[in-house]
């Protein structure tokens, strides 16, 4: 009795094939938070210097709402942009 018990389990591979594919998918897993980390860590000095120069204040004169007014259809001088320039 206790025999073919233990025959059938040992003949089982339904538990086996999901355990492989679980440590495949584990596997898979860390290996795209590996890539993730690296990829981030290269990206940051790209995007912390174009944060830098996104907070300095806008320069006179560039045709923004504080421009005052060049004819250039961006800004009336009266702190409103989108003016005719006069």
């Amino acid at each position: 009795m206790f025999k073919p018990i233990c025959l059938s389990l040992a003949k089982a591979e339904a538990g086996v094939t999901a355990i492989e594919y679980a440590l495949i998918s584990a596997v898979f897993g860390l290996a795209v938070l590996a890539g993730v980390n690296t990829i981030g860590a290269s990206l940051e000095t790209p995007f912390q210097s174009s944060a830098s120069v996104l907070d300095q204040p806008a320069l006179a004169g560039t045709g923004g709402s504080e421009d005052t007014g060049n004819g250039n259809g961006n800004g009336n001088g009266n702190g409103y942009g989108n003016g005719n320039g006069n």
